[in-house]
C-alpha cells in the first residue's frame, strides 16, 4: 500500500477519533500458517502498543517503525529484495536449462554456497520442475508489488535499476498469460528470451 495513502487515511480516521495501525507483514504463506510472520507496525505509538494481542495471533515478531506509513515503506523495501531475488533466481536456472546442465544438481550446488538465497531454495524446485500451478504467490502479485516499488523510487528520485529489471521480468511473464501462475514462473521470462 502507498505510504502517502496510509498517512492520509490516518488523518481521515483521526477526525472520528479512530487510530490507525499500519501493519504489513512478511513471512509468506508458511509463516502465516505457523503464526510466525514479522509485522512491520507503524502509527501512533499508543495505537501500536494496544495492537499486540491481535497482531501476535498471526505473527511472532512485531516491530514498531514510527509514524503511519513507515510500515508500508518497510514493506516496499522488503518487496524490492523479494522481487529482485526471485527474478534473479530464475535467470541462472533458465541458463542452466539452456546449457543442458542437470537442473537438480545445479540447484543443489547454487543453494550450497554464497549464491544461495531463500528465494532460490524455496522457488528453485518449482522453477526446475516447470510446474507453476501450486500457487503460493502469483506473478500478478509481484507485478503489483514491484509497481508500488517503482512508484516509491520515482517519488524519492531513487534509481533502482535492479527493481526495474525485476518488474520487467514479472510483467513480461504476466503478458504471456502466466500472471495467475505461481511467481516462480518468472524463470520462463529468461527461457523465452534465450531460445533461438
Amino acid at each position: 500500500m502507498d505510504p502517502g495513502y496510509v498517512r492520509a487515511l490516518e488523518g481521515r480516521l483521526a477526525q472520528h477519533s479512530i487510530w490507525l495501525v499500519d501493519a504489513p507483514v512478511t513471512g509468506g504463506a508458511i509463516g502465516a500458517e505457523r503464526g510466525q510472520l514479522t509485522i512491520m507496525g507503524s502509527g501512533k505509538r499508543g495505537a501500536v502498543e494496544l495492537a499486540p494481542p491481535v497482531l501476535e495471533t498471526f505473527g511472532n515478531r512485531v516491530r514498531y517503525l514510527g509514524a503511519a506509513g513507515c510500515g508500508a515503506q518497510m514493506k516496499i523495501l522488503n518487496q524490492v529484495l523479494c522481487g529482485v531475488h526471485l527474478a534473479a533466481a530464475g535467470e541462472p536456472l533458465a541458463l542452466a536449462r539452456r546449457q543442458g546442465l542437470p537442473l537438480d544438481l545445479t540447484l543443489e550446488i547454487l543453494c550450497s554456497g554464497a549464491a544461495g538465497s531463500w528465494m532460490l531454495a524455496d522457488r528453485g524446485p518449482r522453477m526446475i520442475a516447470g510446474k507453476f500451478d501450486d500457487i503460493t504467490s502469483a506473478v500478478d502479485i509481484f507485478v503489483k508489488d514491484m509497481s508500488l516499488v517503482l512508484d516509491a523510487t520515482r517519488e524519492s528520485r531513487f534509481p533502482a535499476a535492479l527493481a526495474h529489471a525485476a518488474y520487467l521480468a514479472f510483467l513480461g511473464t504476466a503478458a504471456r498469460g502466466l500472471g495467475a501462475q505461481d511467481d516462480s514462473a518468472v524463470t520462463t521470462a529468461y527461457e523465452v528470451a534465450t531460445k533461438s
